[in-house]
């Protein structure tokens, strides 16, 4: 709930004004009693018994406030037994049965109350929450708002409980009734931001952390949420950012850090995310996590020296840590030392013989090898020790794929297709795997499908855009398609490259050049790219630049026909 130092403080200043002026009151009823000792007995006894009521009242709070809950609550009995009517009595030990578990004598005495106040009918609703009778809870909770519009403790539970119903709207039109409510400061706009964010309203979840911020640039919460509102956006620059803002302020920890290195890796940024992950290590050195990424990212830079060294050292102080055997047997494959990364798998299997990712990368070594006999063994017993055969055709079909043995790629995916007919995953492999082998047609027909399943398909909006820009065909709809995926990922050097392409096929060469800049920037290690711009600096007859970047190309891609033909023209 919303300032709940703030509550109790007035709860104790409320309870002690309360005491003073029941003393007020039964000095002053005392008082009176004498004065008019002539009256009748009954009106005395009613008198008296007023008068006793209160002073049990308030000695029941006295009990209370020093830490005697059960004699406070006789008193509070007794109270009522005097004067049934004493609702301050009766709020207080409702309150004080809570508090002491009795929920059912605690409802009891709640019911009794008028509820003609918002304290009142907020206690009945707490109570029926904390029975889960929601619906009794929503009910007062909402008495609460009406006896007092500016009840933002109730409004906000009332956003709580709509949510919990999935009553959306209802939620969000409390949650927007609070937001003009709410006191200045840092913690509530928090607050607010958080029931946003889970209620899916991004825009308002980021001004209200924003705001939350510019009142407390401290808050280390609401930059953290910040940040959450922008990876949800797929806006990794501004949550790298904000990420990195949260790491200047004294809360740094291990799982910090590796979200930011996530977020330099996905941004291909892969540089800063090795310093990142270093830096992280000098301060918490004994991260087995974050030693783990660091060995990971030197095998991503084929730095395989240095990945080999992390992970070396790791296995002899985790000899059966299966995820570092399994980076060691990469890393063999990685230097095509099959023998060796063979027997790395080996070893994980014969610790766990049912992780798939270690059958598979085994499947990987033979696939290099050609030796396909034993590639079908592993099949049979991935089929053998899980229920998911979907993802054992799955990644049988993109390991065929990557050793271009096409027809057994297209066989599995296939059968993968067959147990999932409209799985988006499956149809896309099969567009890229033809598109792969230039079959523009059938690509494009699987491009389609995967559309008409998930029209804000990311990666077939890019794929497809981009098979019609290479054949230099529906230009102006490939850029539409190809735009549609970038402003859901911004910065995905594959979007980049191909929306560069794509203003290249339209003759729009200068804008073309900064994105194709952009994804270099991003994708350094991609032939792609450098072929790409190579072919715009021979169009705007920039030869040097162009002879650079299709020798770059070239490089990455030493088999490539079509880079060699295009540098022996310019010599």
């Amino acid at each position: 709930m919303l300032n709940k130092e703030n509550d109790k403080l007035e709860r104790k200043d409320m309870r002690l004004n309360i005491v003073i002026a029941a003393v007020i009151i039964c000095l002053g009823v005392f008082n009176w009693s004498i004065a008019k000792g002539t009256q009748s007995s009954s009106g005395r006894t009613s008198e008296e018994a007023t008068y006793q009521a209160y002073q049990h009242f308030v000695n029941g709070d006295l009990l209370e406030l020093g830490g005697n809950p059960q004699s406070a609550a006789e008193e509070y009995r007794k109270a009522l037994q005097l004067n049934p009517g004493l609702t301050e009595a009766r709020f207080h030990l409702a309150q004080l049965l809570y508090r002491l578990k009795d929920l059912e004598g605690a409802l009891q005495q709640a019911l009794l109350l008028p509820c003609d106040k918002s304290e009142q009918a907020r206690l009945v609703a707490m109570l029926y929450g904390a029975k889960q009778d929601l619906s009794k809870a929503k009910e007062y909770y909402a008495r609460a708002v009406q006896l007092d519009s500016l009840d933002v403790n109730s409004i906000f539970a009332l956003v709580q409980l709509y949510q919990r119903a999935k009553q959306t709207d209802s939620a969000l039109a409390n949650l927007e009734r609070m937001a003009r409510l709410i006191p200045p400061n840092s913690q509530s706009h928090q607050q607010v931001a958080e029931y946003y964010f889970q209620l899916g309203r991004l825009p308002e979840a980021t001004e209200q952390y924003s705001r939350a911020i510019e009142l407390d640039s401290a808050n280390a919460q609401a930059w953290a949420g910040l940040a959450l509102v922008y990876e949800s956006q797929r806006d990794s620059r501004n949550a790298l950012r904000t990420y990195l803002r949260l790491q200047s302020l004294p809360t740094s920890n291990p799982m910090l850090s590796q979200k930011i290195i996530g977020l330099y890796f996905n941004l291909n940024k892969l540089d800063s995310a090795r310093v990142q992950a270093e830096s992280a290590l000098t301060l918490f050195p004994d991260d087995l996590q974050l030693k783990k990424i660091l060995g990971t990212l030197y095998l991503a830079q084929k730095n395989y020296v240095r990945a080999e060294s992390v992970f070396t050292a790791l296995s002899q102080t985790n000899p059966s840590d299966q995820d570092v055997i399994l980076y060691l047997g990469r890393i063999a494959l990685a230097k095509k030392d099959y023998s060796l990364a063979e027997t790395h798998f080996q070893q994980v299997l014969n610790l766990n013989d049912s992780l798939l990712e270690a059958w598979f990368s085994l499947a990987a070594t033979y696939l290099e090898q050609k030796k396909f006999d034993e590639v079908e063994k592993i099949r049979q017993k991935c089929l053998q020790k899980t229920s998911d055969t979907v993802s054992v055709y799955v990644a049988m079909g993109l390991g065929y794929g990557r050793a271009k043995q096409y027809d057994q790629a297209e066989k599995y995916f296939q059968q993968a297709l067959q147990l999932k007919p409209s799985d988006p995953s499956i149809i896309l492999a099969l567009g890229n795997l033809h598109q792969q082998q230039s079959q523009t047609q059938e690509a494009e027909e699987y491009f389609l499908k995967v559309l008409d399943l998930q029209p804000d398909n990311a990666t077939a909006l890019n794929n497809l855009g981009y098979l019609w820009a290479d054949q230099g065909v529906n230009l102006e709809k490939s850029l539409e398609l190809i735009d549609r995926a970038l402003k859901q990922e911004p910065d995905n050097p594959a979007f980049l490259d191909s929306y560069g392409w794509s203003l290249y096929q339209l003759g729009r060469l200068s804008e073309a050049e900064d994105y194709l800049n952009r994804a270099k920037e991003l994708l350094s290690t991609d032939p792609d790219v450098y072929h790409h711009l190579g072919d715009l600096y021979f169009k705007q007859g920039k030869l040097k630049l162009a002879r650079q970047s299709w020798q770059k190309a070239l490089e990455l891609d030493p088999d490539n026909n079509k880079l060699k033909e295009k540098l022996g023209k310019l010599k």
